[in-house]
């Protein structure tokens, strides 16, 4: 596909996703910091996780960004390694995590340029993350309190981000105002989230009445279609790619969801559908 890269003020759609990430930061401060360190009795780093695994990602893409480039900025991969941040598992290992952020951040900054390859650079990173969770025995996005079935959670509940869910995408409420939030944004693609979730709400529709199996959207899956499966510079331009991307998204989200992943199965989902870059379609 010829030039699916866009050229806009990527300043101005930058800051709205450093405005939307400083809303999800605060709810997950909320919900797994300070409650959990409430509930749980622990200490310091439960209360202030939350916030930590965000600021290692701003700070590890500062610093490489700065010795690359002798300056700080809002670049897009400071934009990228936030998205991924905000959608991991609150448990995982600190040590492991920054590591694993240095050299996604190196890559972005020496390498992704020369490569060349127009895939979802954020999902894929979130798939190698995921493999070496399963390989550490790391991989749980249910934080303690959860994991000793101590909640019980109504629709309403896991509706304003009390399900369990990434370390700062529980809320579906936020992501739903991000979403609109965004959507102010000409160059934000609002509608491949759009086409995506109506095609897996159809499919999960049909389930329903053909099978009497209830599928659930939940926060992970609505937080990367808003933020992951849109990102411009790692999605298609024309309006027949985007909307074959977004259907493709749809339909396999829904098939990895139920066989697969039901909190990660959506980012194999946009990773392969991102493969529709190297196509060209009129």
């Amino acid at each position: 596909m010829s030039n699916i890269f866009l050229h806009y003020k990527k300043n101005n759609i930058n800051l709205l996703y450093i405005s939307c990430s400083i809303l999800l930061i605060c709810y997950g401060f909320y919900k797994n910091g300070i409650l959990l360190y409430r509930d749980t009795n622990g200490n310091v780093l439960t209360l202030i996780r939350p916030i930590l695994i965000p600021l290692i990602a701003i700070g590890v893409s500062q610093i490489i960004n700065y010795i690359k480039n002798k300056k700080i900025s809002i670049n897009n991969n400071l934009i990228y390694i936030l998205l991924l941040s905000l959608s991991v598992p609150l448990n995982i290992n600190i040590l492991v995590y920054t590591m694993f952020i240095i050299v996604i951040s190196l890559f972005l900054e020496f390498l992704s340029s020369k490569l060349k390859v127009n895939i979802n650079y954020i999902a894929l990173f979130k798939i190698l993350l995921i493999l070496i969770l399963f390989i550490l025995h790391n991989y749980q996005y249910a934080n303690q309190m959860e994991l000793l079935h101590k909640y019980s959670y109504s629709l309403l509940d896991i509706l304003f981000g009390r399900g369990i869910s990434g370390v700062c995408t529980s809320s579906m409420i936020l992501i739903i105002i991000s979403y609109m939030i965004l959507c102010t944004n000409y160059y934000y693609k609002k509608e491949i989230p759009f086409i995506s979730l109506s095609v897996y709400f159809a499919l999960a529709l049909v389930f329903k009445f053909v099978f009497h199996k209830v599928i659930i959207l939940n926060s992970l899956i609505l937080y990367s279609l808003v933020f992951i499966a849109s990102i411009s510079f790692m999605s298609p331009v024309s309006k027949l790619e985007k909307m074959i991307y977004s259907i493709i998204i749809g339909i396999l989200t829904f098939i990895f969801t139920y066989y697969f992943n039901r909190n990660d199965g959506v980012i194999f989902a946009i990773f392969i559908a991102s493969f529709i870059n190297f196509f060209d379609l009129k």
